[in-house]
């Protein structure tokens, strides 16, 4: 079947208003015989292309079976072959980890690059109460106590030939922060200056504190430095309020706790002052002031039953009574003190937990 260029070709030779010459392209077969993409213009018994006015230019049809023999074997087969069937290098970036606080869950997962198909985790070292999955996801439910610890992952992809790579890493856990300073706090007198300082422990320092619910009874107030401060304008019950301290942390750490506040009217008797004392960390110095009102000083400080945490002694000033040093075991430790004058004396249990 002739095309529509065909055709218009052979109305142009009949018409004799056109004699192009088509010398260029092969004669026909004794049977009107083409090559493949081309068909027999009988008129002129040659071969003439069939794609007519869509041949490229310049083309003409002569190198219709010339293409595919020169690109054939050539192109980027081999180039590519060896890099699509082994894979980009397998590799493990020594990226620093998130800190994990101490008792907190905590979970992080390696991502590696390159290789080829899954990968599959090892790891060599480690942090106390955590695993690694096969998957590679370092997980625990509960951190354990602070410490930096180092160790090895190992990465194995899944091509052939497997490739393998191991990278060390540091995971550093931070002490939990925790309001050490618990109700009640020291008692104040009406009408007398009036000074606590509040404490935290673990976390970050410097520490920066806040109300959080209620208010310190009338003529206190708490600085961000955590130092409650002024003076009480009237005696009555406990004033319960909640603070809430903030570490220096990126991102930081908070803790809150309820803590009370009583004051009383000022007598000639004496009282111990002090109701309580803060908690405390190992390894970390510990500070708490044991204060009286009334009586005749100077006054006599002594611990009468128990013992406070190791490494934590009682020092006299004559004046205050301080319990201070750097605890060195863990746990909830009772004892009782007692605070006496020339004429009387006073005790007050208390307890001190170490974390």
């Amino acid at each position: 079947m002739r095309t529509a260029w065909a055709t218009s070709l052979l109305v142009a030779v009949a018409g004799c208003t056109f004699n192009p010459d088509l010398s260029r392209y092969p004669a026909c077969g004794p049977n009107g015989e083409c090559p493949f993409g081309s068909l027999c213009l009988a008129e002129a018994l040659r071969c003439v292309p069939a794609c007519g006015d869509d041949c490229r230019p310049g083309d003409g049809g002569a190198d219709a079976g010339t293409d595919a023999g020169t690109d054939a074997g050539t192109g980027d087969a081999g180039t590519d072959a060896g890099e699509d069937a082994g894979g980009e290098v397998l590799s493990l970036p020594a990226a620093a980890l998130q800190p994990a606080i101490e008792t907190r869950p905590y979970s992080h997962t390696f991502t590696p690059s390159g290789g080829d198909g899954g990968y599959h985790f090892s790891i060599d070292g480690g942090v106390p109460g955590f695993v690694l999955d096969v998957g590679g996801t370092l997980s625990t439910a509960a951190a354990p106590a602070p410490g930096t610890f180092t160790f090895a992952v190992t990465v194995q992809d899944d091509g052939v030939p497997r490739q393998q790579v191991t990278t060390g890493f540091s995971l550093e856990v931070w002490p939990l922060l925790r309001v050490a300073s618990h109700a009640p706090l020291v008692e104040g007198r009406q009408g007398q200056p009036y000074s606590e300082q509040l404490s935290a422990t673990g976390g970050q320092p410097p520490y920066s504190w806040s109300v959080d619910g209620g208010q310190p009874p009338a003529g206190l107030s708490l600085s961000a430095a955590g130092l409650l401060l002024g003076t009480p304008g009237s005696a009555g019950s406990p004033v319960s309020f909640g603070v809430t301290v903030t570490d220096a942390a990126s991102p930081p750490q908070q803790a809150s706790r309820q803590v009370s506040v009583e004051v009383k009217i000022l007598d000639t008797l004496l009282a111990i002052a002090t109701r309580g004392a803060a908690d405390g960390r190992v390894g970390t110095a510990y500070s708490q002031p044991l204060r009286s009102y009334g009586g005749t000083q100077p006054y006599s400080w002594s611990i009468v039953s128990g013992s406070p945490p190791p490494g934590v002694t009682l020092t006299d000033t004559g004046t205050l009574g301080r319990l201070a040093g750097t605890p060195t075991a863990t746990g909830t430790f009772n004892f009782t003190v007692r605070c006496a004058d020339t004429l009387t004396s006073q005790t007050q249990a208390l307890s001190i937990t170490i974390y």
